[in-house]
């Protein structure tokens, strides 16, 4: 992960990651999982609040490709994002925050979320 990374307080005041880095590379990332990690072939709802400048993508990823993928239009008002995935059987899936094109990343990651999405019983 090029640029840096610190624990820092959003500017609405939230417990955050603010990430910035002056000429981010495209695919360039950061984990934001939270402490309990998924369990492999499982599917959760993982969100996040973000807010900053530029344009990213929140994915469930597992180590060889996107799971499900959202793009995210960063802005100084917060936005709360939600994607759903499987944890690969092999697990080792990880909710990331990553770069679509070249260009400066100045981010601030707060609120991180992952539900068990549990499946409908029929009756």
């Amino acid at each position: 992960m090029p640029g840096t990374l610190v624990s820092a307080t959003s500017p609405e005041g939230a417990s955050a990651e603010h990430w910035t880095e002056s000429d981010a590379a495209p695919d360039t990332w950061i984990w934001t999982d939270p402490t309990t990690q998924p369990t492999a072939g499982q599917s959760y709802q993982g969100s996040i609040t973000l807010e900053g400048t530029g344009t990213v993508y929140l994915d469930f990823w597992t180590g060889a490709q996107d799971v499900t993928s959202q793009t995210v239009q960063l802005s100084a008002t917060p936005q709360t994002v939600t994607v759903q995935g499987a944890v690969a059987p092999a697990g080792g899936t990880h909710l990331q925050i990553r770069t679509g094109d070249t260009g400066p990343v100045d981010l601030y990651a707060s609120g991180v979320s992952l539900q068990l999405l549990t499946p409908e019983q029929s009756g």
